[in-house]
C-alpha cells in the first residue's frame, strides 16, 4: 500500500536514551521526507551520533517510537536497518589519512564514498553549495 505524500520516509518520537549519569537524548523527534537533505550540528555530546545510533540500529532508545514509511520502525541492529534502506555514514577524519585535501576538493573521497556505498553520492554531494561540483 503506497503511503501519502505527506507521510515521512523516516520519522521519530519522543526520542529518549540515557547512559549513566547523562541523558543523551530527551524527547528528540525528527522527520525526514523523501528527497530531504538534512545536516546535524550541535556541540560535542549534543545527542547527534546517539539520534544516528538509534535511527540505524546501532542502539536501542529508552523511549520513544520511529516510523518508516509509516510503518512501525524498530531495528534490531544495523544489518536490520540497512534490510530496510536505513544507514548511516559518520563522520570519521582517519578513513582515508593519505588523502591529500587537493584531491579531497577535486572529488576522490566522494567517488571513494561512491564506490563503498553505491547510490547517489556524487549527486548528493553536488546538491551541497560547500562542495561544489564534484560529479565532473
Amino acid at each position: 500500500m503506497s503511503q501519502p505524500e505527506s507521510t515521512p520516509l523516516l520519522e521519530a518520537r519522543q526520542l529518549r536514551k540515557s547512559f549513566p549519569g547523562v541523558v543523551a537524548l530527551d524527547a528528540v523527534d525528527f522527520s525526514l521526507g523523501r528527497g530531504e537533505i538534512h545536516a546535524l550540528v550541535g556541540e560535542n555530546g549534543a545527542g547527534k551520533s546517539t539520534l544516528i545510533k538509534l535511527l540505524t540500529g546501532a542502539a536501542r532508545g529508552d523511549g520513544g517510537q520511529m516510523r518508516l514509511q509509516g510503518a512501525p520502525f524498530a531495528p534490531a541492529d544495523t544489518a536490520a536497518a540497512q534490510r530496510a534502506g536505513v544507514s548511516g555514514v559518520f563522520q570519521e577524519v582517519n578513513l582515508l589519512p593519505n588523502l591529500t585535501v587537493a584531491l579531497s576538493r577535486r572529488g576522490v573521497a566522494p567517488r571513494v564514498l561512491e564506490k563503498i556505498l553505491g547510490g547517489n553520492v556524487l549527486r548528493v554531494l553536488d546538491a551541497v553549495p560547500a562542495w561544489g561540483s564534484l560529479a565532473s
